[in-house]
């Protein structure tokens, strides 16, 4: 090793072994002083000494002495590790010590029945509280990157501020195609361009929806950031991809014909099965309204829709839907209230609680429900028609419109407005197209006589 002076910079050269541990160059580069480690540290021999020019003043000092004073631990940004124990699980990252050297520590995160969502949400309100303050004690400014502000302000504001499933949304969507990318980018620093450039290299792989929910997730960041003051305005707005999506064609949506729930209906055989097949396809909920529904809900004509729990995870309000046209009352019918019947004497016929629960008084995952407790059955009965609990839904909207009206397959299915029932759930129809058909082909010849 060799004391060298680099870019006006003091400096050491090294002829180790192998690759720098910093930046991936060869051997034989000089290191700054402040970021040689203690591994380097050490292996200096103590009879060097350095003179210093400390405020006017020439001060000896042994190069040991001198370079832990100069030493500059750089920052890093952790997500920590979550370990699961026999009383819960545990979160497990590093700090540092009060000799420099990185510590591990291992501390209680939350109970062992915690939704994983919820662990997952723990993780990261931990950890941004962990890297702030190791970045607080960090001596050289750090640039706020896109990850540091999604990680400590965004999405902690977003599961304060949102559903629990636009959150859930929100992360998938982050983890899945944006953090790898951009996370490590400078905040200030990114344009239009930039954003135009992600895009385009997203869209032959993505769907349109998919890059239209993508864009939304960073313009929400980057509004924010702005609306904080920390960046001028929003790149994303005016960004856009510019090549072709590889998915054209959305895919098909599908509603169930009422032969097929029935099919379904009669391949199912556990009681609450059933009752939840039956609450989609036939009543019209949400399988989030299922999974929310309580016992005090429903009474001897009416199921009251009050709340929905996505993936499980209980409304902050005990009173919560997804918009304020989804409370609604249903007037209980056959087959559900046989099923309801069928569903509280194989439950010990309960008066309080919800309606399908988990162990920790939580209600059901209505997704991990399905894919074991229908799905299987389902696909049996109808094939590759089955396409879950929404297609359901779909089919119920599709019924009762051709049944009865629009307006009421509105009420039903609890939207705001017709728009959305006729373009999401009152799908085209060729028993209602062929009724139609057959009426104004006979009010034609009809009129026909008169000529």
């Amino acid at each position: 090793m060799e004391l060298r002076e680099s870019g006006g910079e003091g400096g050491i050269r090294t002829l180790g072994t192998g690759v720098s541990p910093y930046n991936g160059l060869a051997n034989r580069r000089i290191r700054p002083l402040c970021h040689l480690s203690d591994f380097f540290i050490n292996r200096l021999p103590k009879c060097y000494s350095l003179v210093s020019l400390n405020r006017n003043r020439l001060v000896s000092m042994g190069i040991h002495e001198l370079l832990r004073a100069n030493q500059r631990r750089r920052f890093r940004t952790q997500s920590g590790t979550v370990v699961e124990r026999h009383d819960g699980h545990y979160l497990r990252f590093y700090v540092d010590g009060q000799d420099g050297e990185r510590q591990k520590v291992t501390e209680f995160l939350c109970k062992l029945q915690t939704p994983k969502l919820k662990i997952e949400i723990s993780q990261r309100r931990r950890m941004a509280e962990i890297n702030g303050s190791q970045r607080a004690e960090a001596p050289l400014p750090v640039e706020l990157t896109i990850g540091d502000f999604w990680i400590a302000t965004y999405f902690p504001w977003v599961e304060k501020n949102k559903r629990a499933s636009t959150a859930r949304g929100y992360a998938k969507l982050w983890s899945g195609y944006v953090e790898k990318p951009l996370a490590a980018l400078p905040l200030k620093k990114y344009l239009t361009t930039d954003a135009t450039a992600f895009l385009n290299t997203l869209a032959p792989k993505l769907g349109r929806n998919t890059l239209h929910h993508i864009k939304s997730l960073l313009s929400g960041i980057f509004a924010h950031a702005a609306a904080l003051g920390l960046v001028k305005d929003n790149p994303i707005r005016n960004a856009k991809w510019l090549v072709n999506p590889g998915r054209k064609t959305p895919r098909e949506q599908v509603a169930y014909t009422i032969e097929e729930t029935v099919a379904v209906l009669k391949a199912l055989e556990r009681a609450d099965a059933r009752l939840v097949w039956v609450l989609s396809s036939v009543m019209g909920l949400r399988p989030s309204e299922i999974a929310g529904l309580k016992w005090t809900d429903i009474d001897d004509e009416w199921i009251h829709v009050r709340r929905a729990a996505p993936y499980g995870l209980a409304p902050v309000k005990d009173e919560e839907t997804k918009t304020e046209g989804s409370a609604r009352d249903l007037r209980i019918v056959e087959p559900c209230r046989s099923m309801l019947a069928a569903w509280s004497k194989a439950s010990g016929k309960p008066t309080t609680g919800w309606l399908f629960s988990r162990p920790g008084d939580r209600p059901i995952d209505h997704s991990a429900f399905v894919a074991r407790q229908i799905a299987p059955a389902a696909r049996l009965a109808i094939g590759e028609r089955w396409k879950g609990l929404y297609a359901g839904r779909r089919g119920h909207g599709t019924a009762v419109t051709r049944l009865e009206s629009l307006t009421a397959a509105r009420q039903t299915l609890g939207h705001d407005n017709e728009k959305t029932t006729a373009e999401h759930y009152a799908l085209p129809d060729i028993v209602a197209g062929t009724a139609g058909l057959e009426k104004y082909a006979q009010a034609v010849v009809e009129g026909m006589k008169n000529l």
